[in-house]
């Protein structure tokens, strides 16, 4: 991910909460690789996967022109929600900033949580497992 000119702010560095919408799109994409488009699950309208909590640690700065490598691996995997952990590193090696994100499966046109659907199990196992962060 190379970070943009519409990515700073005026201090040259990324904002925050963009930094927080990069690991989110991050997620996604390493969701649909793994076999869950949110484009079809919208399409389709029988759950939504909304958010429902974010944390985020920001280790280092991210200027104009550094380039981010995104890892995404399952925290944990409950009966109705999940929860992801997307580290961004910069190119050196060196962590940028770490998001936990939970999301929550609702069904509609209820909007109520339910379980799982197995495709969303099935994409959850097919992401990195979880493991030690990289020295740095």
């Amino acid at each position: 991910m190379r970070i943009r000119l519409n990515d700073i702010d005026a201090a040259g560095v990324v904002f925050g909460p963009r930094l927080i919408a990069l690991a989110h799109e991050a997620a996604e994409d390493a969701l649909r690789e793994a076999g869950l488009d949110f484009a079809m699950v919208l399409k389709e309208g029988a759950y939504a996967l909304p958010l429902v909590r974010i944390e985020s640690d920001f280790a280092a700065p991210v200027r104009h022109g550094d380039e981010l490598v995104p890892t995404v691996v399952v925290a944990r995997t409950g009966g109705k929600s999940f929860t992801l952990e997307i580290r961004l590193d910069l190119a050196d090696g060196t962590r940028a900033a770490t998001v936990t994100q939970t999301q929550v499966v609702i069904g509609l046109p209820e909007r109520r949580p339910m379980a799982l659907p197995a495709e969303v199990v099935a994409a959850l196992g097919r992401l990195t497992p979880p493991g030690p962060p990289p020295a740095g």
